[in-house]
This record gives C-alpha cells, sequence and structure tokens, in this order.
C-alpha cells in the first residue's frame, strides 16, 4: 500500500489485538505514520502499542517530511478529511476517509490517542503546530 503523506511502500505489521486475534496494521518509515483499517486501532492490546514505538525508532533517520495539504485513501483515493478527536481528555487529530476504509495518523497523533502525550496548554504560543 502506498502511503498517503509520503508517497513511500507502508510496511505491514501484525500485532496482537484483543480476543487473541491479529491485527495487520500499516506502518510508514518515510513519515513515520499509521494507516489503521476500521477500528484497529482500538482493537490493539495495551502490549502491541509498545511494539510500536520500536517499530517507529528503529526506522528512525533524518528529518521527516512535511505532510501534503491534501491526503487521498489509499483504498478508493478519496480524499482524507481532517478529524480531531478526544480520548481520556487528551486532544490529537487525523484524517479519516469518508469512504470508511480506515484512518491515517502520525505517530505523534497517535502518541495522543494512546495517551502517551498530552497536547500542549492552550497558554502556548499560537505558533506551536500541533498537526504533526
Amino acid at each position: 500500500m502506498q502511503c498517503p503523506g509520503c508517497s513511500h511502500e507502508m510496511a505491514s505489521q501484525t500485532l496482537e489485538a484483543h480476543y487473541g486475534r491479529p491485527v495487520g496494521l500499516d506502518w510508514c518509515a518515510g513519515c513515520g505514520a499509521f494507516w489503521f483499517d476500521t477500528n484497529e486501532s482500538i482493537a490493539l492490546t495495551p502490549g502491541s502499542v509498545p511494539r510500536l514505538f520500536t517499530l517507529i525508532h528503529e526506522q528512525r533517520g533524518e528529518s521527516r517530511p512535511p505532510l501534503p495539504d491534501t491526503l487521498a485513501c489509499p483504498r478508493c483515493r478519496a480524499r482524507l478529511a481532517r478529524t480531531a478527536d478526544i480520548q481520556r481528555g487528551t486532544r490529537f487529530r487525523y484524517w479519516r476517509c469518508p469512504g470508511e476504509h480506515g484512518r491515517f495518523i502520525t505517530f505523534a497523533e497517535f502518541l495522543r490517542e494512546k495517551d502517551f502525550a498530552r497536547s500542549p496548554p492552550s497558554s502556548w504560543p499560537s505558533s506551536y503546530d500541533t498537526s504533526r
């Protein structure tokens, strides 16, 4: 699958999900982002999340390229919709397919979603960019 963010080929990784079933998710070493098919993110066991940390750490390289302004679903090519959500009081952002094929999320936003990182306080300067 081609990454919606940087057009690199995404790697597939099988991780443990709830009820003993595996989840095969796609991740990009080029821009450090994940593609989750419908409900894959919430199906991951708590032990699978650190495995994703390791994957990203092992593939870290130079600086990551900025994401383009518009992204397309790797399944149907529809324009992904920028979406904001909140989990356990922490805001995070991602792009979702309007055809419900899945969602694209950067590693930094995934950390916020899983409550490993917090959004910056509203008192921070407006120039602070939380989009990556």
